[in-house]
């Protein structure tokens, strides 16, 4: 049960025959040998899993590879369909994924009357095999290959999301502190221009002996225009406000996008 490979099967049937010191019969024998142990493994596998493929069950996996216009292909490719990036929108339909999954029943349906290789090797030929290729499967074959990749999705889109919001997390986190900088490397310079400007034009206020105090104003203007006078005030009246002195006061810009998915995750998950 563990193995329905052929090639597998072939081979080991080959080594235990070498153990045994047992004449090997022809290949073409061993083939059709192994063809109805195959066969015997899938009827097995069925009867296995009877108890959870219930009519209804077997329903919502037929369901799978019919289209549904809700996403505009059948779900079976739907869930296949992997993230391209780690984004709020992506974080949210794979949560949307697993919800569906979840909705199905797949978190409570039994197949611990499998071996854990059985489960993974029926889930991985679902997963490579086409829709149609599916459908033309008998049932005993199609169903528990369904049954098996619907509970893998759901384990695999558990261990997704959290790798995806863990990385949407630590690229806001980065974002941040590069905002950080960037408001630092800003300050500074605003700083720097503001003291220039200003020490103009108190340079000139102060310089009694060379300006007269009926022509400061005068100076002022010609030295420094008032206009810029006016930006490097209104710059340094913000410049008073208190700073930013942590990354995480960034993190307010990424608030919007991370409250899309952060409440869903915790109601599936936590």
């Amino acid at each position: 049960m563990e193995h329905d490979q052929e090639r597998v099967l072939l081979e080991l049937a080959c080594q235990r025959l070498r153990q045994q010191q047992l004449v090997r019969p022809s290949v073409v024998e061993l083939e059709r040998l192994i063809g109805s142990l195959v066969e015997q493994a899938h009827a097995e596998t069925y009867r296995r899993l009877a108890s959870v493929l219930t009519p209804a069950v077997e329903g919502q996996l037929d369901a799978l590879l019919r289209v549904d216009e809700a996403v505009g292909r059948t779900r079976h490719s739907w869930l296949l369909q992997p993230p391209t990036r780690s984004t709020a929108a992506t974080i949210r339909a794979t949560l949307d994924k697993r919800r569906f999954l979840q909705e199905l029943g797949a978190d409570v349906w039994d197949l611990t009357a499998l071996h854990p290789n059985r489960q993974k090797r029926l889930a991985s030929l679902a997963r490579h095999r086409s829709n149609q290729a599916l459908q033309r499967l008998s049932s005993p074959k199609r169903y528990p290959l369904l049954l098996a990749f619907g509970r893998e999705m759901l384990l695999d889109l558990t261990d997704l999301v959290l790798e995806m919001a863990d990385e949407y997390w630590e690229t806001a986190l980065a974002r941040a502190r590069w905002e950080m900088e960037e408001y630092q490397r800003a300050t500074a310079r605003a700083k720097d221009q503001v003291l220039a400007t200003l020490g103009h034009a108190v340079g000139l206020l102060l310089d009694e002996e060379h300006v007269p105090l009926e022509q400061v104003r005068q100076q002022v203007y010609a030295r420094v225009p008032k206009v810029e006078l006016q930006q490097a005030l209104t710059t340094a009246q913000a410049l008073t406000q208190p700073a930013k002195r942590s990354y995480l006061d960034f993190l307010e810009h990424h608030y919007a996008g991370i409250r899309r998915f952060s409440a869903p995750l915790l109601a599936d998950l936590v």
